[in-house]
């Protein structure tokens, strides 16, 4: 018989063979070895015996395998977000992570990217005031792969006035380098 489960770690079988035509009195064993543990599909295998005494010869015999089909599973993706991606200043680096979570016996690789920078398995972190996407992807096997997007702020502190003595010169903070002339 076929079956179809999604991926959960532990092997997909179904024991279940049909029969017809069969004398009720004349007994037939089977033996099914098909199984089918990561993602993907095969053939549900089995072996027949008559019982004793039974002439196969009586019978015209037509084996038809099933097909045991195990399809990826999901992840479960959660980015930062609310307070966790945006702050005031305070010169504490502002480095939320996401969480993936699967089923079975698998980990999840979590990988960040920010602008045209290389994936990576660090979170990556702000810390002046500024603006950053995150593109982040999980992947594991067996498991499709699922991906989000955040977006790290860190603002100026309010009412901060950067006074430099021995100029005139007044500046708002917003997180950039001042210099007078």
């Amino acid at each position: 018989a076929s079956s179809e489960k999604v991926y959960d770690g532990r092997p997909l079988e179904n024991n279940l063979v049909e029969t017809e035509g069969l004398l009720d009195n004349e007994p037939v064993s089977f033996d099914v070895t098909g199984s089918q543990t990561e993602v993907g599909s095969s053939a549900n295998t089995f072996e027949y015996t008559f019982g004793e005494g039974v002439s196969p010869d009586n019978y015209e015999v037509s084996k038809e395998e099933g097909i045991l089909t195990v399809t990826e599973a999901e992840i479960t993706l959660v980015c930062p977000s609310g307070e966790n991606v945006i702050k005031i200043y305070d010169g504490v680096a502002l480095n939320p992570a996401a969480i993936a979570i699967v089923d079975g016996p698998v980990a999840a690789t979590v990988e960040y990217k920010v602008g045209e920078e290389e994936w990576s398995t660090t979170a990556p972190s702000l810390n002046k005031v500024g603006t950053e996407i995150v593109n982040v992807r999980a992947t594991a096997p067996n498991h499709a792969e699922k991906s989000c997007m955040y977006v790290l702020t860190v603002t100026p502190p309010d009412g901060v006035v950067v006074k430099i003595i021995g100029h005139t010169e007044t500046f708002t903070y917003d997180g950039t380098e001042k210099s007078i002339h």
